[in-house]
């Protein structure tokens, strides 16, 4: 299905929905304008027992004064055991107001939730962004290899209030994310390649986060955790982009109680020169445990 929105007044927009457990897959939107502080855009929309896979929105709206007010959702499955796969948002103009979503767990989700996307652009702008979010639930967030990550593209635009490659607020592991920034503004909450924003017991290992170009008003990390599982294994790297203010940047963080271990933050690539015009204001950390000194082990 392909739905284009050109005007008018709705609050939620659906791509493709299923209510008896069917798979939504394949749904496309484009919205290029409206101005509704009270609409919700679903790419695809499963209710049930089905999967929900590569539904994708496009937000293509001419100002930043023009705005969706509440959430874009690439896609969604309710199923505890759903497969939420291959689906993504891109916000090239206009502004999201309660963020996007590539791909959206609902709670105890312990199916799939990988290769999903989202991507800032031109003009857009976003409250914040996930390529994938896990409301709750035991599932791994990406997977075991790069093949399986989610992801986020950065190459204009603004992100105010945080930029997550993927995130979790259960216990599931989060794993083999990326967050890529070329241009563009992260504001003050920074950019994260893969964290659990929750008390869970989950693993954040393998993500990463590249930084070529833009302005960074925020600290940002590779791998996040606000529970109490293990950090590690997680990469920053930069190539350039502008850091403002005091901005931090750590290989992986522990704000909980997790052992931080094998991080890196690696300044530029081994290959090519510093991007002209590259500054960092703030302090490099491999490795930080807000809570415990001794649990912060071989991080570089």
């Amino acid at each position: 299905n392909i739905v284009t929105i050109t005007g008018g007044i709705m609050q939620t927009v659906y791509g493709g929905y299923s209510s008896l457990g069917n798979t939504t897959t394949n749904n496309k939107i484009k919205i290029t304008n409206t101005n509704n502080t009270n609409l919700t855009v679903y790419g695809g929309y499963t209710a049930g027992n089905g999967d929900s896979t590569n539904n994708h929105v496009t937000v293509s709206l001419d100002s930043r004064a023009k705005q969706i007010g509440k959430m874009v959702v690439g896609g969604t499955a309710t199923a505890s055991n759903s497969a939420i796969v291959g689906n993504s948002v891109t916000v090239e103009g206009g502004y999201v107001g309660q963020g996007a979503v590539g791909g959206l767990a609902q709670i105890s989700h312990t199916g799939s939730l990988k290769n999903n996307t989202f991507t800032l652009k031109g003009d857009g702008a976003v409250a914040m962004a996930f390529g994938a979010l896990a409301q709750g639930g035991s599932g791994t967030v990406g997977g075991d290899s790069a093949d399986d990550g989610n992801h986020v593209v950065i190459e204009g635009g603004r992100a105010a209030d945080g930029v997550y490659g993927a995130a979790t607020m259960g216990t599931g592991k989060v794993a083999y994310n990326t967050v890529t920034i070329s241009g563009g503004e992260i504001g003050s909450t920074g950019a994260y390649g893969g964290a659990n924003v929750a008390a869970g017991a989950g693993t954040v290992t393998h993500n990463s986060l590249t930084v070529a170009g833009g302005k960074i008003e925020g600290s940002v990390y590779g791998g996040f955790s606000r529970g109490t599982g293990t950090v590690t294994d997680n990469t920053v790297t930069i190539t350039g982009g502008r850091f403002e203010n005091t901005s931090n940047i750590y290989g992986g963080y522990a704000h909980g109680n997790g052992t931080t271990t094998g991080n890196i933050v690696n300044l530029g690539d081994g290959t090519s020169a510093m991007a002209a015009g590259y500054a960092i204001n703030g302090t490099l950390f491999g490795g930080q445990n807000t809570t415990d000194p001794n649990k912060v082990s071989n991080n570089t």
